[in-house]
């Protein structure tokens, strides 16, 4: 019976059960998450508080984790020193390359 025919059917018949039908799309076994602007439900996400604990929330999207920002005013001068350390820009180490034109065996020689 196609769906076609089962409308028909549907019509003459209002107590006819709904079939519902499988759309085998990319999204049915999908590798990455799913991209779409509004998830369905509401997800528990643990959420870690500015003083350490945790507590279970629900969140739109589903993520692992989520961090709530340290209030600098209300902050000890050790936490405001953490935050400070960790929003200054990184410094490359630059390396210098040894050729070894320079190298003198002679000079790791024991007499």
């Amino acid at each position: 019976m196609s769906l076609g025919s089962f409308g028909l059917l549907r019509s003459l018949n209002p107590f006819t059960p709904v079939v519902s039908v499988r759309h085998m799309n990319a999204n049915r076994a999908v590798v990455t998450k799913i991209k779409r602007p509004i998830f369905a439900r509401l997800h528990p996400v643990t959420a870690v508080l500015p003083d350490g604990s945790t507590i279970t929330v629900k969140y739109k999207e589903p993520k692992s984790l989520i961090r709530f920002p340290i209030d600098l005013e209300n902050a000890t001068a050790e936490e405001k020193k953490k935050v400070m350390q960790l929003r200054r820009p990184k410094t490359k180490l630059n390396t210098i390359e040894d050729k070894g034109k320079a190298f003198n065996p002679m000079k790791y020689v024991k007499f």
